[in-house]
């Protein structure tokens, strides 16, 4: 009894994770639709067993490894590592081209050395690495702070507007990595919009 009440609550929190997680990624991609008029989508699908992974589920895949750069089928009898893409649409939802998906580690190496480059000159010289890079970071910017480099380059314009119907729905934090600003600056919006941060409820 106590056996089945334990693994019924176990599975509840993990369906309830798992579904929180792929809703505040969802919510992260439309956000940097609405920053960079772009939609990406990571995609991948198991040449093994045919399984179709969930964008959560090719992050959990990934390895720490900069120079793997396969994802993991989350199927337990499977397990087979292939690499993932990303597909990039344009605001009107029509693709416009498949790159390969890098995971964070990888962005992180390869990015180093990069920082004289601007936006436009990495989107087009390194495709795979600059959305993937803002994929996992939200900016360049928040990208070269992981590696302790400071980015001299803006990104986003008029991005007050752009994020604020978001506000409340992500952290401050979160926002402002994905507009390449501060938290303070998110927050000062925030506030003076009279909007709750993330995650409290009205009295």
């Amino acid at each position: 009894m106590h056996l089945k009440i334990g693994q019924s609550h176990w599975q509840r929190h993990a369906l309830s994770e798992g579904h929180r997680q792929r809703q505040g990624f969802a919510v992260r991609l439309a956000l940097i639709l609405a920053l960079r008029e772009e939609q990406y989508e990571p995609q991948a699908c198991c040449p093994h067993c045919g399984r179709e992974l969930t964008a959560v589920e090719i992050l959990r895949g990934f390895s720490d490894d900069p120079h793997d750069f396969t994802t993991t089928c989350p199927d337990a009898a499977c397990s087979a590592r292939f690499e993932a893409t990303i597909v990039m649409f344009s605001a009107s939802g029509i693709a416009r081209v498949h790159l390969q998906f890098y995971c964070e580690a990888q962005v992180l190496h390869h990015l180093d050395g990069l920082e004289h480059m601007t936006p436009l000159e990495l989107s087009r010289e390194q495709p795979s690495l600059y959305r993937s890079a803002i994929v996992h970071c939200g900016a360049l910017s928040a990208a070269f702070a992981k590696i302790g480099i400071s980015y001299p380059y803006e990104e986003i314009s008029n991005w007050q507007a752009k994020v604020t119907p978001f506000l409340g729905k992500m952290t401050d934090k979160e926002i402002a990595s994905c507009a390449g600003v501060k938290s303070v600056e998110v927050r000062r919006l925030r506030l003076g919009l009279g909007i709750l941060r993330f995650g409290k409820r009205p009295l």
